[in-house]
């Protein structure tokens, strides 16, 4: 059963080619044995979670060069067992962390077609993931 997560960066409504980032990973990649499916603009990595987590610095690398603001015209999109998480903007200095936090809540086992968990399985998982983000939590 992988586990893994997705990955899209999209300026101004515009998904951006991943390739360069997929070329600047790729030893990363190699080292962890992390496994990539690229599927158009969207890239799905699949591994051990340890490993996951040390793609946090090049995917903020990533998102911080495209240069997020407060506005929300950059969005790093993380797809997961959870649903879609976008973010928009957090101060540089704890992009990393913030993408490395992303990428361990996000990360579940890839569905493959007609396996999609049921309406009760994603309304728990979308309100654990309200709880585990709230600030007050």
């Amino acid at each position: 059963m992988p586990i893994g997560f997705g990955v899209s960066l999209v300026v101004r409504d515009e998904t951006v080619d991943p390739a360069p980032m997929l070329a600047a990973v790729e030893p990363l990649l190699r080292r962890h044995g992390i496994d990539v499916d690229r599927s158009g603009d969207v890239v799905r990595f699949a591994g051990d979670p340890a490993d996951l987590a040390e793609l946090a610095a090049p995917l903020a690398r990533w998102w911080q060069d495209a240069g997020p603001d407060p506005d929300g015209q950059v969005s790093l999109r993380i797809v997961g067992a959870n649903g879609v998480t976008e973010l928009q903007y957090c101060l540089p200095d704890i992009a990393i962390d913030h993408v490395r936090h992303h990428i361990v809540a996000e990360s579940g086992r890839f569905y493959g077609p007609g396996e999609a968990p049921g309406p009760m399985r994603r309304l728990a998982a979308r309100l654990s993931r309200v709880a585990r983000t709230s600030p007050n939590a």
